[in-house]
């Protein structure tokens, strides 16, 4: 496969520093020719200048500009986005007008509207464009749905989502800068992973809510109904549940059985933040007792990286070497029921 050029605007996304490093990990692949940090405000205690003088020491061998500068670079490819959250849309929109393809951390901006069009200028332009949902690349979920496009557990009846963990009061606190908190952080994971396997629902529900707990009154817990033909789908996610991100988990229940994925992440510490993950399959063949007590067949997925899948399938979609399955009907058809289920 070709190298890919690329240069990274933003370093204030959750995961920044994680995907600068899967991409220096693997520089067979990637030649990563400039960070561009964002520009503009702060967001509540965001420390941007103690975390770009961090940046700059770990990576002092990559060169720094502004993003002006970075895309007017020699040869490049691509370009991958991991600015803030509510600045997203706009340096993807930046790129994409320099006609270059871009991996956007998720979720895409606050606005709709502003997500819509620059989804639309990707698609005008014959642009790749696609989004650091990072599911969509873990083995068992890719393992689920060969299963279920086989028919393993017949028509999907209803999903369970969980993603939770505990963050710190100041993290808690600053899901208030965005309609549904957790559900908008977090949550567009599990909305994005029942729309691929259901489709666009009937109705949607948003249940979003508080704790409550350390004076913290941002919608730190998220919860969200999605109705289908055939019953309910929920997605929660808390940023308030000590020991939650061992509980995240994926059951995906259908009329002749179920999968379940979990824990969806078993952090290993391993290099370029590897994982573990652990699917229980109940089908047809394994319906003891006409499925009352049946325990099924669990699999246990080896090691593998959170971040390199989404850049290596990206560098894929740039060289030709693969079509981006997630298309940009369906980026908007996911924004558009994490809308909702945001309660907007």
């Amino acid at each position: 496969m070709k190298r890919l050029k690329v240069i990274q605007i933003g370093i204030m996304h959750d995961h920044a520093t994680a995907t600068l490093d899967a991409m220096k990990m693997h520089s067979d692949e990637f030649e990563l020719l400039a960070i561009c940090p964002e520009g503009g405000s702060p967001l509540e205690y965001e420390d941007f200048d103690g975390k770009l003088a961090d940046v700059k020491n770990t990576y002092s061998d990559i060169p720094f500009m502004t993003p002006e500068e970075g895309l007017k670079l020699p040869g490049l490819d691509g370009v991958i986005i991991e600015a803030r959250e509510r600045d997203l849309t706009y340096y993807t929109v930046m790129a994409l007008n320099a006609g270059f393809p871009v991996h956007m951390d998720k979720p895409g901006g606050e606005n709709t509207e502003e997500f819509n069009a620059m989804v639309d200028l990707a698609e005008k332009k014959g642009l790749v464009f696609s989004l650091g949902y990072m599911y969509r690349q873990n083995p068992a979920v890719v393992k689920a749905k060969q299963l279920i496009k086989e028919g393993a557990i017949g028509e999907i009846l209803n999903i369970e989502a969980h993603m939770d963990c505990g963050h710190p009061v100041v993290k808690r606190k600053w899901l208030g800068n965005y309609k549904g908190g957790m559900m908008f952080f977090l949550g567009c994971h599990l909305i994005d992973l029942i729309v691929g396997f259901q489709g666009e629902p009937i109705e949607v529900i948003a249940k979003n809510t508080s704790t409550n707990i350390d004076g913290v009154t941002s919608e730190d817990y998220g919860f969200a109904l999605l109705r289908y033909e055939h019953g309910w789908s929920f997605a929660k996610t808390s940023a308030n549940e000590p020991g939650g991100f061992y509980r995240r988990q994926l059951v995906i229940i259908g009329t002749k059985g179920q999968i379940e994925i979990k824990p969806l992440e078993e952090n290993t510490f391993g290099p370029g933040g590897e994982l573990t993950c652990d699917m229980r399959l109940v089908d047809a063949k394994n319906l003891e007792d006409g499925g009352w007590n049946a325990k099924g067949v669990t699999t246990k997925f080896g090691p593998h990286e959170r971040y390199y899948p989404m850049l290596h399938d990206f560098a894929t979609y740039v060289n030709g070497e693969k079509k981006n399955p997630y298309t940009y009907d369906y980026e908007k058809l996911v924004y558009k029921v994490l809308s909702a289920a945001c309660g907007k």
